[in-house]
C-alpha cells in the first residue's frame, strides 16, 4: 500500500478457528498499534481495509472508522487504540500479528504474522484523453472492485481497450458557431497521483483541479473554467493509485459566466491538478513554509473548432457509377466518433433524385471512409449527376456540404523513368 491511501490486509486462519485478536503494528517498534476480535468467513478468510490517512491519528473513539471489514465480522464493530500517531502512518513495515483469543486465565497464542508494507506518497504527471462527444455517461460508468470493494473505472478501462479514448493534446468543440447547443470532444484528465484516497474516502479533503485558458487575449484575465457549472465527474482508483476527470467539453462554462462558444479562435488550455501544502503538512512538515511547498502537475491540449473536409477532385467529390464507392475525407474530432455521411440529389437539380447514407467511424489518424453499397450504392446512378456531400448532426459548420458529381472510371498515367523494356504492359488496377 501507500502511505495516505486505502490499504487492504488478507489473513487466512485454520478451519476449527471461530476468533481471532488481530494487531495492526507494534507501540514499541513501530509507533502505531491498535486491534480488533474479528471472525472469519465460511472460507476461513479475513479481510480488511485501513485508511493509512486517518489511521491513528483522531483518537480512540475514531479509530474504528479506519477499519472496513471485507471477509469475515469484525466483533462489537469495535478497533481498539493503543497507541495513535499525530501524522499520517510512515512508510515501512507494519506487523500484523493474529492471536487466538485467550479464555479466563491463560495468555494468547500467536498463531501468524504478517506485513503490511506502506510505500512513500507521489504526485506523477498528467495524461490528456479524448473521446466521442457522446461517449461521457459511459465513461463515468463504474462498477465494484470485487477484491477492495471500492471503486473501479470500468468505462474509462473499456473504452482504453477498444480504442475510443485517445491521448491527445488537442480536443474539437464547435466554439465557432451560434447556432445550438455547444458540441465538444469528451476530455478525460488521467493524473497520476497517490496518498490522496484515504482522505477522499473519508471526505476529509477533495481533489483540487483547476482548468484555465492560456492566453486570452490583451488586458483579459485568464479564463478559469467553472468547474462546478460544466459537466464533469471525478473517479477515483485507488488500486492504481490514479485520479481522473472526466467532462463534457461542449458544456464548459467560464468563472464570468460565458460559454465555450464566446471564443473567437482556437486556444490552449492548461489543467493544474495541486496536492497543497497544508495536505502535504500531515505527512512531513511542522509548518508551511510558502505557497512553494504545494506539489502540481500540469496538462495541456488545445481547443480547436470542429471541423471535417472531404477528399475531392478540383474541388468536388468524386464517385463512379458503381457498388462500393468511397467516400472519404479528414476531421479533428476525436477518433471512434460515428459519422453519418450523406449523400443527396435534390429533385430540382436533377431528374434522378436520391438520399443515399452510411455510419463509419473516424479512424486514430483523423480520417474516415464511407462506403456506399447495397440499396445505398451508386451504380444505378446516372454519370454526370450532381449531388451534394455531407455530414449532419455533427455541428459542422454548414454540415461540411461539398459539391459531388458521379463522373465515368477514372484512368490513370505512370509514368516510369530510366528504365529499359522489353515490351511488357504495364496494368492499373486500381486508381
Amino acid at each position: 500500500g501507500v502511505r495516505g491511501d486505502v490499504a487492504q490486509v488478507s489473513l487466512t486462519t485454520e478451519p476449527d478457528v471461530d476468533e481471532v485478536n488481530i494487531t495492526v503494528g507494534n507501540a514499541d517498534e513501530q509507533g502505531y498499534e491498535a486491534y480488533f476480535i474479528a471472525e472469519p468467513n465460511d472460507d476461513n478468510e479475513i479481510r480488511f481495509n485501513i485508511n493509512t490517512y486517518t489511521a491513528g491519528r483522531f483518537g480512540n473513539a475514531n479509530e474504528s472508522e479506519s477499519y472496513e471489514m471485507i471477509d469475515g465480522t469484525m466483533k462489537n464493530g469495535n478497533v481498539e487504540l493503543v497507541k495513535g500517531v499525530s501524522r499520517v502512518l510512515e512508510p515501512g513495515m507494519y506487523d500484523v500479528s493474529v492471536d487466538n483469543v485467550p479464555t479466563s486465565g491463560t495468555e494468547p497464542e500467536e498463531l501468524d504474522l504478517a506485513t503490511l508494507e506502506l510505500q512513500e506518497r507521489n504526485t506523477g504527471d498528467i495524461t490528456v484523453h479524448r473521446a466521442p462527444s457522446g461517449d461521457y455517461n459511459d465513461l463515468t460508468d463504474v462498477e465494484e472492485n470485487d477484491v477492495t470493494e471500492a471503486d473501479m473505472p470500468t468505462g474509462i478501462l473499456e473504452a482504453t481497450e477498444d480504442g475510443s479514448l485517445t491521448e491527445t493534446d488537442e480536443f474539437a468543440v464547435n466554439y465557432d458557431s451560434d447556432e445550438g447547443d455547444a458540441r465538444g470532444d469528451t476530455v478525460v484528465y488521467e493524473i497520476d497521483v497517490s496518498g490522496v484516497f484515504g482522505a477522499y474516502d473519508a471526505g476529509l479533503q477533495a481533489p483540487n483541479l483547476e482548468i484555465e485558458q492560456e492566453d486570452p487575449g490583451l488586458n483579459v484575465e485568464e479564463g478559469d473554467i467553472d468547474l462546478g457549472n460544466s459537466t464533469g465527474q471525478f473517479i477515483f482508483d485507488n488500486s492504481n493509485q490514479t485520479v481522473y476527470y472526466v467532462t463534457n467539453t461542449g458544456t464548459w462554462e467560464f468563472q464570468d459566466g460565458s460559454s465555450i462558444q464566446s471564443l473567437d479562435e482556437d486556444t490552449k488550455f492548461n489543467a493544474t491538478f495541486n496536492v497543497t501544502g497544508n495536505y502535504l503538512d500531515d505527512f512531513d512538515r511542522d509548518d508551511l513554509e510558502s505557497g512553494d511547498d504545494d506539489e502540481e502537475t500540469y496538462g495541456a491540449a488545445e481547443l480547436v473548432d470542429r471541423e471535417a473536409t472531404f477528399d475531392t477532385v478540383d474541388d468536388e467529390v468524386r464517385v463512379q457509377s458503381a457498388a462500393d464507392q468511397v467516400i472519404s475525407g479528414t476531421t479533428n474530432v476525436a477518433p471512434g466518433t460515428e459519422l453519418r455521411v450523406r449523400a443527396r440529389a435534390a429533385s430540382d437539380e436533377t431528374d434522378q433524385a436520391f438520399l443515399k447514407t452510411n455510419e463509419t467511424e473516424v479512424n486514430e489518424d483523423g480520417t474516415f471512409e464511407a462506403t456506399f453499397s447495397d440499396e445505398d450504392s451508386f451504380e444505378n446512378v446516372e454519370v454526370g449527376t450532381n449531388f451534394t456531400s455531407s455530414i449532419p448532426q455533427q455541428s459542422f459548420e454548414d454540415d461540411a456540404e461539398t459539391d459531388s458529381r458521379v463522373v465515368e472510371g477514372d484512368y490513370a498515367e505512370v509514368e516510369i523513368t530510366n528504365q529499359t523494356t522489353d515490351g511488357t504492359t504495364v496494368t492499373v488496377d486500381r486508381v
